[in-house]
């Protein structure tokens, strides 16, 4: 993240302050350099937040925040979760790492609950054909291990 700050203050002569914690950015100075910050962010930066049940979101968080953690490395993306019922998922990056992380949210969560083993399989072979491409087209399909386990049918 401080690499893209420099270089949005560098770009607009905006100051920028950075709160990844609490989820804030805010921009200052004057208001030419405010507006070219807010226009390059919104050409570089998506954000995405959406209620989930508390469930959801501990599937979302795993044990001692980990899944969270290993979903960040993998895709590039911030992720906060805001636990209450229900639970708010925000998602913060480039619009390529957002989409790489929905869809691997979406992936996680299908597969806790919903317990329909051909549904989550066939659902877990297109999200993960879709991080493949995403991630070849960037250079980077070595850096991500992603694995597919066939779910037992009693």
């Amino acid at each position: 993240m401080g690499a893209t700050k420099r270089e949005l203050e560098q770009a607009t002569g905006a100051k920028v302050q950075v709160n990844i914690s609490e989820g804030h950015l805010e921009l200052s100075g004057n208001t030419s350099s405010v507006q070219a910050a807010q226009r390059l962010l919104a050409e570089r930066v998506r954000y995405v937040a959406f209620e989930v049940p508390r469930d959801a979101a501990s599937t979302v968080l795993g044990e001692r925040g980990q899944a969270r953690q290993e979903l960040e490395s993998c895709t590039g993306a911030h992720l906060w979760v805001e636990l209450g019922d229900p639970s708010v998922v925000q998602i913060a990056g480039s619009a390529t790492a957002v989409d790489q992380a929905v869809a691997a949210l979406d992936l996680r969560v299908t597969q806790e609950r919903f317990d329909c083993p051909p549904f989550a399989e066939r659902r877990a072979r297109e999200v993960v054909r879709s991080l493949r491409e995403l991630l070849a087209a960037e250079g980077r399909s070595g850096e991500c291990r992603v694995q597919v386990e066939r779910l037992q049918e009693n």
